[in-house]
Order: structure tokens, then C-alpha cells, then sequence
């Protein structure tokens, strides 16, 4: 797009070519395949007045904008590579992160059933023990505790599991 006199054309708002001082502006699209990523300008200032580019400018200019998006899209095809590069390791973290958890998980709970099987060993012989014993006999009630604290420690196991 080439503005010959960007004070008055309808294209460029007044109050911006008035600030900028613009005269002429020219604004080449930048393209990267059918994508537009941006705009190259350039453009004459009150000093210099207006001033319409040549051919040879113009297509100096396409030029330009053609490399300047060439190098943007390298530099986009870089930014995506790294960006795939931190996820994948961040997956590969999170991943690690779940064996850790799930190898800590399958531990603790073969832990809790050699424990719950002691205990059953321990509530067993408790058991068999009431049986010989008279009611009176002294050691019954050490027996009776022992019987319960072995079922908090079978159910503390369970819950573990």
C-alpha cells in the first residue's frame, strides 16, 4: 500500500499522521505461506515531503518484508521446537514423578500385608492362649489389651492396603 500524502488520505487517521509528522507511507503485508504476520513500513517525514517510491524501492521493500517473514518464521519454527522440547520434558518429569509414586504405593502396601499377616499371627496366639486360661487367671486381661491393640493395628494395615 503506497499513500502518496498521508496528511490527507482517508486511509490514515489525521490525528496519527499529524503526530508522526508522515507524509508519504508505504506498508509492505509480511506474509509466511498464506499467513499474515505483520506489515513492513516505512515513509517521507514533513522534512522531506512527499515522495513516491520508485519500482526498484517497491520491490526493494517486498523484498524485504519476504525476508523478514522468512526469518520470522525460522525464528517461530525455532520457539515451537523449544516449546515441544520443554513439554516433552516436562512430561517425561511428571512421568518419573508417577513411577516414583506408584513404586512408593506398591511398597507401602506389601509392607501392610506382611504386617497384617503378623498381626493375625499375633491375634491367633492370643486367642489360643484365652482358651487355656481360666477366667481368673491373671493374665487374661494383659491378653484381652494385647487382642485389642492387635485389631487397631490389622485395621490401620487394611486402611494402609
Amino acid at each position: 500500500m503506497v499513500i502518496g500524502d498521508a496528511q490527507h488520505d482517508d486511509r490514515i487517521s489525521p490525528d496519527i499522521a499529524q503526530a508522526m509528522g508522515a507524509r508519504t507511507v508505504i506498508s509492505v503485508p509480511m506474509r509466511l505461506l498464506s499467513e499474515h504476520i505483520g506489515m513492513l513500513g516505512v515513509g517521507t517525514f514533513k522534512p522531506e515531503g512527499i515522495r513516491l517510491p520508485s519500482d526498484e524501492e517497491l520491490n526493494f521493500l517486498e523484498d524485504m518484508a519476504r525476508n523478514v517473514a522468512a526469518v520470522a518464521g525460522r525464528l517461530k519454527i525455532a520457539e515451537d521446537r523449544h516449546r515441544a522440547v520443554q513439554e516433552r520434558l516436562d512430561l517425561e518429569s511428571r512421568f518419573f514423578q508417577a513411577q516414583k509414586l506408584e513404586s512408593l504405593g506398591m511398597m507401602a502396601g506389601g509392607v501392610a500385608h506382611d504386617l497384617n499377616n503378623l498381626f493375625q499371627v499375633i491375634l491367633g496366639e492370643a486367642e489360643m492362649a484365652e482358651m487355656v486360661l481360666s477366667s481368673d487367671h491373671p493374665a487374661l486381661e494383659n491378653l484381652t489389651r494385647l487382642t485389642g491393640v492387635a485389631n487397631q493395628a490389622v485395621e490401620l494395615a487394611e486402611q494402609m492396603l
